[in-house]
């Protein structure tokens, strides 16, 4: 047997105990090249190097993990959260009813049509958010909400109006009224124009205005809001009028007088700022009229310190509603957006 030469290799370093092992250092993100002539730089280099590493560290005491809270803590922090939830008001959306199977087979087509005319996102707040109008506030409230809350009541010659007609100077807030009574006698509103109702293709314009009608009698309470009806229903003349358009004027008063022979809770609303130009069979079926008159020095105080609140002082709201006589109210809101703005 040869003998075994033992060979000890002494270039090799020797190994490292497992207790001593470092962790595995994490690399860092380059830093930005310091610029030698600005000394604001310098300084942040050196406390960069000065400031330990706190990233392999533990969290510091005021962001303690959940394990270190106590579940009593914990129970209570959520009762909190619960309690403190605020839930959203209700807001009064129509319920959309399909066509019926009697519905008229030439009117299928324009139903979904009048469909997206139907206003489902009322705005809050009803006729507290309007300043002012009191007296067409009442009117309308003695002529849709009333009549809907106690119907017995109003019989015979207290029979409700089946139209009004408001009209007024441009920006005294006929729309904007129409626009809180749907929030306020939460019924369906169809919000009309005159590009509702008009189309390009001869005869269209009457089916529209026949399947707008129809459409609100399946409702149990519905309004039909007419904004500018002096753009549909002018004063009808045999010389220089179209055919097209007095068809759909004959249309318009023939569904409005149906509305009033029949128990049908259809309420028709429409605003003009030219009333002398609206025909005067549509002003008969239009019973009531209301005059929005321009708001007076107390309700243009009131609209100055309701849009701009604790940016102005009272005095000067004052004096500012002294100095706008005669604007109305669209006019003081332009005002109060611009002295915002400026601020």
């Amino acid at each position: 047997n040869k003998p075994v030469k033992l060979i000890k290799k002494l270039d090799q370093p020797p190994p490292k105990p497992i207790s001593k092992l470092q962790p595995e250092q994490k690399s860092r993100t380059p830093s930005k090249p310091i610029d030698p002539q600005r000394p604001k730089d310098i300084e942040k280099q050196q406390e960069r190097e000065l400031k330990p590493d706190l990233r392999d560290k533990n969290p510091p005491e005021f962001l303690p993990s959940i394990k270190q809270i106590p579940d009593d803590q914990i129970k209570n922090f959520k009762f909190q959260q619960q309690k403190e939830k605020i839930e959203p008001k209700e807001q009064y959306q129509p319920i959309f009813q399909a066509a019926p199977a009697d519905f008229p087979a030439e009117l299928l087509q324009f139903y979904q049509l009048i469909q997206h005319e139907i206003l489902t996102e009322h705005p809050q707040g009803g006729f507290n958010q309007v300043v002012g109008l009191q007296r067409p506030k009442q009117v309308l409230k003695e002529s849709i909400m009333l009549p809907q809350k106690y119907p017995e009541l109003f019989t015979g010659i207290l029979k409700p109006w089946k139209g009004c007609l408001m009209f007024s100077a441009p920006g005294n807030g006929k729309s904007f009224l129409a626009r809180q009574l749907a929030a306020e006698c939460r019924c369906v509103f169809f919000n009309i124009s005159a590009s509702s109702l008009l189309s390009k293709y001869y005869g269209e314009s009457e089916k529209l205005v026949r399947c707008l009608f129809l459409m609100a009698r399946q409702y149990q309470q519905a309004v039909i809001f007419i904004d500018e009806i002096d753009s549909l229903m002018t004063q009808r003349s045999e010389s220089s009028e179209h055919e097209a358009s007095r068809r759909i004027k004959t249309q318009l008063l023939v569904e409005i007088d149906g509305i009033s022979t029949q128990q049908q809770n259809i309420f028709v609303l429409a605003a003009t700022n030219l009333p002398w130009l609206i025909d005067a069979a549509m002003l008969r079926r239009l019973e009531k009229r209301i005059y929005f008159n321009s708001p007076t020095k107390c309700e243009r105080q009131e609209i100055i310190l309701l849009n701009l609140g604790d940016k102005i002082s009272e005095e000067l709201a004052q004096k500012l509603a002294e100095k706008t006589e005669n604007w109305s109210a669209s006019d003081v809101v332009a005002l109060c957006k611009e002295a915002a703005m400026r601020r």
